[in-house]
C-alpha cells in the first residue's frame, strides 16, 4: 500500500540519521555484504520499504558495475542517491569513489539532473516567473533574494542579450525574510521592478497576498523538480546545460549560445 508524502519525509530523515553510524561501513564494505546470496532487486526494494518505512514505488534500484551485492538506490521523491546491500540491512550515504578516483555518485546525480531538466522544461509555466531582460538567449534561474552569490551573479547578465525567467527558491526554512521578500515581489503589479528594488535594498515595507504565496509554492515545486540544492542555479533550455553558483563560466555559456 502506498504511503503518503509525510511518510516519504520521515523515511528520508531516517536515512540521514544513519549517516554518522554507517560511515564506518564503507571501509569494511566487502566484509559486510559478502555472502548475501541471490536476492532479486524487487526483494531488496520490498525489504527497504518495510525496514525503513519508504514507499516502494518511490525507489529505483540498479546494480553497480564491478561491485557485487551492493545496489545504487534513488529516492525519486527527492532525487537522493544512496547505497544498500542486497539484504537492506545497511544504508550508506555519501560519495562512492572507484579505484580510479572517479566519483560514481556524481555520475548518477548528473544523469538524474539531465532527466529532471528535460521533465522541467516540458512542465514549466514561464508566465509564473519574474522575467528580466529581453534578449534572445533564455535562462531559467532559481535564486534566493538574500543569497550574496545570487547578487554577484547578476553582473554576468546583459538584459539586452539574455532573458531570465526567475523562480524563487529560499532553501533555508528558517529564513522567513527571504520568503516574505519573494512573496512581496510576486504580489507586485510589476514583479520585475519589485525584484530589482528588493535586491538593491530600496524596499522598506513588504506586502503580502494570497496570490504571491501560491506563486511561491509553484516556484518551490519547480525548484524541487529541478533538484535545486543551492542558489543561484541556472538552466539553459537551448542545450539543457546547468551552471550552479556565481560562476564566470556563465559568460562563456552565453557566448557559446550566440551572445556577445
Amino acid at each position: 500500500m502506498k504511503k503518503n508524502n509525510r511518510t516519504n519525509n520521515r523515511s528520508s530523515q531516517k536515512i540521514l540519521i544513519l549517516l554518522p553510524i554507517l560511515v564506518v561501513v564503507v571501509v569494511t564494505l566487502k566484509l559486510v555484504i559478502g555472502g548475501n546470496g541471490s536476492i532479486s532487486i524487487d526483494k531488496t526494494i520490498e525489504l527497504l520499504s518495510n525496514r525503513f518505512d519508504i514507499d516502494a514505488g518511490s525507489l529505483s534500484i540498479s546494480t553497480i558495475k564491478g561491485v557485487d551485492g551492493f545496489y545504487e538506490v534513488v529516492l525519486n521523491t527527492s532525487h537522493e542517491v544512496f547505497y544498500s546491500d542486497k539484504n537492506a540491512e545497511y544504508i550508506i550515504l555519501g560519495r562512492l569513489i572507484d579505484k580510479d578516483g572517479n566519483d560514481v555518485t556524481l555520475v548518477k546525480e548528473q544523469e538524474l539532473e539531465k532527466g529532471n531538466v528535460k521533465q522541467l522544461l516540458s512542465d514549466i509555466d514561464y508566465s509564473k516567473a519574474v522575467v528580466i531582460g529581453t534578449g534572445d538567449i533564455k535562462v531559467i534561474e532559481f535564486t534566493d533574494v538574500e543569497c550574496p552569490y545570487c547578487l554577484k551573479a547578476e553582473g554576468f547578465f546583459d538584459d539586452s542579450i539574455v532573458t531570465r525567467y526567475v523562480f524563487f527558491s529560499p532553501l533555508n526554512p528558517n529564513n522567513i525574510t527571504s520568503r516574505e521578500k519573494s512573496v512581496h515581489i510576486l504580489c507586485s503589479d510589476n514583479p520585475t521592478t519589485a525584484y530589482k528594488d528588493i535586491i538593491s535594498g530600496k524596499v522598506t515595507k513588504l506586502n503580502s497576498c494570497e496570490k504571491g504565496k501560491l506563486l511561491l509554492d509553484d516556484h518551490l515545486q519547480y525548484s524541487k523538480s529541478a533538484s535545486v540544492r543551492g542558489t543561484p542555479h541556472f538552466i539553459f533550455p537551448q542545450d539543457h546545460s546547468i551552471i550552479i553558483g556565481a560562476d564566470p563560466k556563465i559568460l562563456d555559456k552565453i557566448k557559446s549560445l550566440g551572445g556577445k
